[in-house]
């Protein structure tokens, strides 16, 4: 059985591993990201006034 002949006979399972792969990768980064920037936003309000 060759992988690479059924995938390209099932594309759409193909796209459906790399959609899922894309989405959790966005998932994890998108997390990271947001956690970062509540701790870069948080510094200035409590610095802001003085």
């Amino acid at each position: 059985m060759n992988l690479e002949g059924s995938a390209m006979d099932n594309p759409t399972c193909g796209l459906v591993a790399a959609r899922q792969c894309l989405f959790g990768n966005l998932n994890v980064l998108g997390q990271a990201s947001i956690s970062w920037h509540r701790l870069d936003l948080r510094v200035p309000e409590y610095e802001a006034p003085i």
